[in-house]
C-alpha cells in the first residue's frame, strides 16, 4: 500500500486531491507542542475512508512525561489509527532505554503496540534487541534528493535491519515525493501490510514477536486456553471507552477489540456487550462521573477477575454473568489480553 505522512509543514494539503491508502499525521511533539493542522486532516482522511496513523516527535524531554502528553492529546483518535514514535534528533540521547519507556509506557496505558519510526543509520547506531522483541519498525532511507512518485520497490543498502530481522512494516524511502494534487513535497512510504493486518494494529490485537507481525491466538485457541484452566479469567488492563449509550436501564460503554466487532462498531450489540460503567473506574485521571469516548478505564476488583460462564465456539466468543447486571460476551481473543 502506497501512503504519505504530513505534519503541519503540509498543512495547505488537500487529502481529497491526493491519492493515497494510508495517512500517517504527526500529532504532538515534546510536552508542549500539538500540530494545528493535525484534526483537520484527521477528519479529512477519515472522511475519505483513508487508513490511519497518528505519530509522536520524541524529544530530549522525560520519555513518560512525552507519552503521557502524546496520549492526552490523542485520546480522541486512539483506536482509530496505527500509533507511531517517532525516534531521530534529539532523542538519541535517550537512548533505546528512552524509546522502550515511551512505547511501553504507550502500550500500557492504551493496550496499543506503537511502532518506531527511525532512519536505517539509526537501527545500526544501537542495540534495539529488548524494542525489536515487541514493537515493530518503520524505518526511512532515502536514494536520492531526487523528486519522484511512488514507488513499489524503493531502494534500501544491503546492510540489514539490526534487531529487526524480517525487516520494517513501513518504509520512508522519499522526503522529495511529487503527487498529483500537491505543490510541494511530500514523505512517501510503502506499507509491507494489508488493511486487515494495518487495522489489527490499531486495535492492538496482535503483537510482535521475533520480528514480524504474529496473531497471538485464534479464539477457538483462546477458548481452550480459558478451559484448561477451569475457566478463569483476569481483566486487569486498561481499556479505551469507544462509545457510551444508554441501553437495557442503566449506562453502558463499548470497547469494540473486547466485543470482537469492527473499529466502527460495526456488529456491536449494546444489549450482548454493553459494560455497565458501574462497574468500572478511570484510570486516565478523569472524572468517574463523567465518562465519554476515548477515556481509559479499567473493571473494577471484583469483576477484574472471575470465571467465565459460557462458550460460544462458532463465534469465539465468552460470556460472563456479572451478578446484578446479567450475561456479557467478549471475544475469546480479546479478554484473554485483558
Amino acid at each position: 500500500m502506497n501512503g504519505i505522512d504530513i505534519s503541519n509543514y503540509q498543512a495547505l494539503l488537500n487529502l481529497e486531491q491526493v491519492a493515497t491508502d494510508f495517512v500517517i499525521i504527526k500529532t504532538t511533539e515534546g510536552i508542549h507542542y500539538v500540530n494545528p493542522s493535525a484534526d483537520q486532516h484527521f477528519q479529512q482522511a477519515k472522511a475519505l475512508g483513508r487508513l490511519l496513523g497518528i505519530y509522536h516527535f520524541m524529544t530530549a524531554d522525560n520519555p513518560i512525561e512525552q507519552a503521557d502528553y502524546f496520549i492526552s492529546q490523542s485520546q480522541e483518535y486512539i483506536g482509530q489509527v496505527l500509533l507511531v514514535l517517532d525516534f531521530e534528533a534529539q532523542a538519541l540521547t535517550l537512548g533505546v532505554a528512552g524509546a522502550k519507556q515511551f512505547l511501553d509506557h504507550v502500550r500500557t496505558v492504551t493496550g496499543v503496540a506503537p511502532l518506531i519510526y527511525m532512519s536505517k543509520s539509526t537501527i545500526h547506531q544501537f542495540d534495539w534487541a529488548p524494542v525489536a522483541v515487541d514493537y515493530a519498525l518503520w524505518s526511512a532511507q532515502y536514494a536520492s534528493t531526487v523528486s519522484t512518485g511512488y514507488q513499489s520497490a524503493p531502494w534500501s543498502d544491503d546492510s540489514g535491519w539490526g534487531a529487526w530481522s524480517a525487516g520494517p512494516v513501513l518504509y520512508q524511502y522519499s522526503a522529495n515525493g511529487d503527487l498529483p494534487g500537491y505543490v510541494g513535497d511530500l514523505d512517501l512510504d510503502l506499507a509491507y501490510m494489508d488493511a486487515t493486518a494495518w487495522h489489527k494494529y490499531v486495535q492492538g490485537s496482535q503483537v510482535v514477536l521475533a520480528d514480524k507481525v504474529v496473531s497471538q491466538i485464534t479464539a477457538s485457541s483462546a477458548i481452550e486456553q480459558f478451559q484448561q484452566v477451569g475457566g478463569l479469567y483476569t481483566a486487569y488492563n486498561p481499556i479505551r471507552v469507544d462509545a457510551v449509550q444508554f441501553s437495557n436501564g442503566i449506562w453502558q460503554f463499548a470497547n469494540y477489540a473486547l466485543a470482537g466487532v469492527e473499529i466502527n462498531g460495526m456488529g456491536f450489540d449494546w444489549t450482548k456487550n454493553g459494560i455497565p460503567l458501574q462497574i468500572i473506574s478511570r484510570v486516565d485521571g478523569g472524572d468517574n462521573n463523567n465518562v465519554q469516548p476515548g477515556a481509559m478505564v479499567a473493571f473494577e476488583a471484583g469483576y477484574n477477575h472471575g470465571k467465565i460462564d459460557q462458550y460460544d465456539l462458532a463465534t469465539g466468543a465468552v460470556g460472563i454473568n456479572f451478578v446484578g447486571y446479567g450475561l456479557i460476551w467478549f471475544n475469546a481473543l480479546a479478554l484473554l489480553g485483558a
